[in-house]
């Protein structure tokens, strides 16, 4: 009986594909999530196929398609607003038991800290500026929960989580800068010039040099190209290029010395040209998401969430409800994983 109870929690598939990331799962179980409201079906073998690639039983797949009471479609109940206090839920008790794996997972770890923040370490390879941590609130922790306005400490995690991806994965064209050392508050900064310029010099081999700027309490992405000086803007709001302005500023004057120092000769070099991404999903008025439209525009550079497939299955011009999950569960699960495990690659303790 044990031999046959272990064939069936180990498949012999001969699958040798890597598992799937958190993203990728949570978006799986959304996209089925909406086809069952489409009252697509599938047979027997292609939903324990399904359980098998995203480490479910079958009453967890029911629970998704049809609710707790899986045998009658309950209504949606509306957003509860819930205060952060230290040390208490992050989300209502209510929602806690329909939080993804990871976000319940982190969520219990939180639950058991003394402390009012967290910290993670990078190393050099992740932010060129040399070993250091960074430092979060679990307030900040509280708000990425809450799908509210995220700071930069989470965009500073969401940086080093994507870096480390890229060297894990073998992506070795994208390089990362610091949002927690460049922002508004920094860019007439002598030592934000220091910064850019010694990081130029260590990632001259890449493609993109990717940003998340804060500005005006709304987060932008920038990919900075050395080689073609040209910097393009991906901005949830298409607001004005001239609200940046102080950060290509300060990159145009580290941009300056590193040609100077570069061993690679362009004579075509000047400043940064700059121009605004058109192709990309757009931040309606009214919510404050402007960060996880960040996150969602760097993980597609980093090759997870297959941009133009996944735009086009979820026909939206706007990051809907359905992606704003996976992208919390991607990042909880690396935090999990990497920094809050004792001893683990990016753990302080």
């Amino acid at each position: 009986m044990d031999h046959f109870l272990n064939l069936m929690k180990m498949p012999q598939t001969g699958n040798n594909q890597p598992p799937l990331s958190d993203y990728e799962r949570t978006m799986n179980i959304e996209r089925w999530r909406e086809g069952t409201r489409a009252a697509h079906k599938l047979n027997v073998a292609e939903r324990a196929a399904f359980c098998e690639q995203n480490n479910m039983t079958e009453l967890e797949l029911l629970q998704i398609e049809y609710g707790e009471d899986w045998w009658k479609q309950p209504l949606p109940l509306p957003p509860i607003i819930w205060k952060f206090e230290l040390g208490k839920d992050l989300v209502a008790p209510e929602q806690i038991p329909n939080l993804p794996t990871r976000m319940r997972q982190l969520h219990s770890w939180y639950k058991m800290q003394k402390s009012k923040l967290f910290g993670a370490s990078y190393l050099d390879e992740d932010l060129h500026k040399g070993e250091g941590r960074v430092w979060v609130d679990f307030e900040h922790l509280y708000h990425f929960y809450q799908q509210g306005a995220l700071d930069v400490s989470i965009m500073t995690l969401w940086t080093v989580m994507e870096s480390h991806k890229c060297r894990r994965c073998g992506i070795n064209n994208i390089g990362f800068l610091d949002p927690s050392t460049v922002h508004e508050n920094t860019v007439n900064l002598p030592s934000t010039v220091d910064y850019l310029y010694k990081a130029f010099l260590s990632m001259q081999d890449k493609r993109s040099i990717l940003l998340s700027y804060n500005c005006f309490y709304h987060h932008v992405l920038l990919d900075i190209n050395l080689n073609n000086s040209r910097i393009e803007v991906y901005d949830s709001r298409k607001r004005p290029l001239s609200l940046i302005q102080p950060v290509i500023d300060v990159v145009n004057k580290a941009f300056a010395k590193y040609r100077k120092k570069s061993k690679i000769h362009r004579p075509f070099w000047g400043d940064f040209t700059v121009e605004e991404a058109k192709y990309i999903l757009k931040q309606p008025p009214g919510n404050n998401h402007c960060g996880f439209y960040v996150m969602h525009y760097m993980h597609c550079y980093t090759g997870d969430c297959r941009s133009a497939e996944m735009n086009t299955e979820l026909d939206s011009r706007e990051l809907l409800m359905g992606e704003l999950v996976p992208l919390q569960e991607e990042l909880a699960g690396w935090l999990v994983d990497y920094v809050v495990k004792p001893r683990s690659e990016y753990s302080i303790i």
